[in-house]
């Protein structure tokens, strides 16, 4: 607020934008979201990778380990066979949190491919409210 003017008077309009400024700015703009789409798809990539890599170990023919069912790989979730230790998967980005999978399976943390139904149904029960 400046001293000048009382505080209930509107401020000054900003000088318009040429149409040079004006065009370079969308470009800038646009420039960002191209980046940020290319980001999100690396790291998408790379996650995928990751989950992969460790559910071909945990589960080399695609099979839940509960029921031995094979269903479609992106519904076998890894899961840990005595409880996760004080995290929750929601709480970090998918690389992180498949990243912390790799860790707890090199330190000898007991995980296992689970189907969707096997563990707990997570996907089913996303749109229903909570209590």
């Amino acid at each position: 607020m400046s001293a000048s003017r009382p505080w209930y008077e509107v401020e000054p309009e900003a000088p318009a934008l040429t149409d040079e400024e004006r065009a370079a700015a969308e470009a800038e703009r646009e420039r960002r979201r191209a980046k940020n789409r290319h980001d999100r798809k690396v790291k998408d990539a790379r996650a995928d990778k990751l989950r992969d890599d460790l559910l071909a170990i945990l589960a080399p023919e695609g099979l839940c380990a509960k029921c031995g069912i094979k269903p479609y790989q992106y519904l076998l979730q890894i899961d840990h066979v005595n409880g996760r230790q004080g995290w929750q998967p929601r709480d970090y980005d998918r690389v992180t949190r498949y990243k912390r999978y790799w860790k707890e399976y090199e330190a000898g943390v007991e995980l296992r491919a689970l189907c969707d139904g096997c563990n707990g149904g997570h996907l089913n029960n996303r749109n229903r409210k909570r209590k």
